[in-house]
């Protein structure tokens, strides 16, 4: 690396006497980690799916692993765990046990920190992930519906309009900022020579304006977790210093990850907020009353205790009442389907859901070739009732597939779909 690189002299001003260490890892692989779902599995369950090694990182529930393919392993399919870097997973070690029963999840996409609380939170905090990239919002989503999370409202929001819903109702804000990226470098190796003071300023001024929206959605004593992937005082440190000029909290915990920690990097603050927000009085949306819409939910699942909402066709369904949060939805809970007519369609992600994993009526459990088969897009021949039936493997949701005079179309998505094992 070239010492004139502006990369290289925001390491030494960093790193000071640990710099050239830090930059000899550089030619080092990036570290591939996984978190397990244990909404769904824990260690023990998943060790025997397992069809590749995973090595112990000392984390709780952390695994290393080195393959390319893990979107084709049966343990991803089935919602087990999900690929994210080591030092990202650390979200749930600094909050700790902080009550929560609102979670905001300011820059969410593709979901490595919302994952994270949610599993922390056994999906019992409500979580609104924002994601203002509306492709990166559909990944984020996908993630979601793949690890069965329920208890979760997607927006694509400005995080002023968001913080303008919801003032002074959250227990935790999480910002994981729009960054210059230079703990990504062993990723994206390009990072090195393209960093520039533009981009880094540039994103101090997107970060300031996360940040401020936070502090105005936190109710007093609620927490602000910030992160970043860069090194950059600007980014980080300089960050906080700023944030308590304008706003009252106090610095509970902070940590700096780097190449030299065998992870990629991270900078991550946890911060309490010490006053009070005036608090918006939030709407909530207004439950389905609809006997047409539920008898036909009702001959699939039984939805006893659970919220039913219908928005422009599309059903929800959720097990806390849901904010109305107007414009820039992606999802509400858990979506059941859509109603065309007096018929109803049910979604995939109403087959997932580990909220309604036990309510269905039909569960059919492939075998392992039977499995193959269904991943694949191929028919099932079965001799069951007509209908829908949840689909399993092992006991875990997989799908779906409608049954009709002993035809049975499957329905697992064609994008998700693998081609080749």
């Amino acid at each position: 690396m070239q010492e004139t690189t502006l990369y290289y002299k925001i390491i030494k001003e960093v790193f000071k006497d640990r710099a050239d260490a830090l930059i000899e890892k550089l030619n080092e692989p990036f570290h591939r980690s996984f978190i397990i779902n244990t909404l769904k599995a824990s260690y023990t369950d998943l060790k025997d799916l397992l069809d590749f090694e995973a090595y112990p990182t000392g984390e709780e529930m952390v695994y290393d692993f080195d393959i390319d393919d893990i979107g084709k392993r049966k343990a991803y399919i089935l919602g087990l765990l999900y690929p994210q870097e080591r030092s990202a997973i650390m979200t749930h070690k600094l909050i700790k046990d902080h009550p929560a029963k609102l979670i905001v999840d300011l820059c969410a996409a593709p979901g490595g920190k919302t994952i994270d609380l949610a599993i922390t939170y056994k999906d019992e905090a409500l979580i609104i992930a924002n994601e203002v990239d509306k492709k990166r919002a559909q990944a984020l989503l996908s993630n979601i519906e793949r690890l069965g999370i329920s208890n979760i409202i997607i927006t694509t929001k400005d995080v002023d309009r968001l913080a303008l819903e919801l003032s002074g109702l959250a227990d935790i804000v999480v910002s994981d900022a729009p960054c210059s990226g230079m703990g990504m470098a062993r990723k994206y190796p390009s990072i090195v020579n393209d960093l520039s003071e533009k981009d880094i300023k540039m994103n101090v001024i997107r970060q300031k304006k996360i940040l401020d929206a936070a502090y105005r959605l936190l109710k007093k004593d609620g927490l602000l977790l910030y992160s970043t992937c860069t090194y950059t005082y600007e980014e980080n440190d300089g960050q906080i210093i700023e944030l308590l000029k304008r706003h009252p909290f106090k610095i509970i915990d902070k940590k700096l990850f780097s190449f030299l920690d065998d992870s990629e990097g991270q900078y991550m603050c946890l911060l309490s907020k010490l006053d009070e927000t005036d608090m918006t009085k939030p709407s909530f949306l207004k439950e389905c009353k609809d006997k047409k819409i539920i008898q036909a939910i009702k001959k699939i699942v039984d939805i006893s205790s659970l919220y039913l909402y219908e928005l422009d066709g599309s059903i929800y369904l959720s097990k806390v009442p849901l904010y109305d949060l107007d414009r820039a939805v992606l999802r509400y809970g858990v979506k059941a389907g859509e109603m065309k007519g007096d018929i109803f369609y049910p979604a995939h992600s109403l087959f997932r859901s580990n909220m309604m994993r036990e309510r269905f009526f039909s569960v059919i459990d492939l075998d392992d070739i039977e499995y193959r088969k269904y991943i694949q897009g191929y028919e099932i021949k079965k001799n069951v009732s007509n209908g829908f039936h949840l689909i399993t493997h092992l006991g875990y949701a997989l799908g779906y597939i409608k049954a009709t005079n002993g035809t049975l179309k499957n329905k697992y998505p064609k994008g998700l779909r693998v081609t080749s094992l």
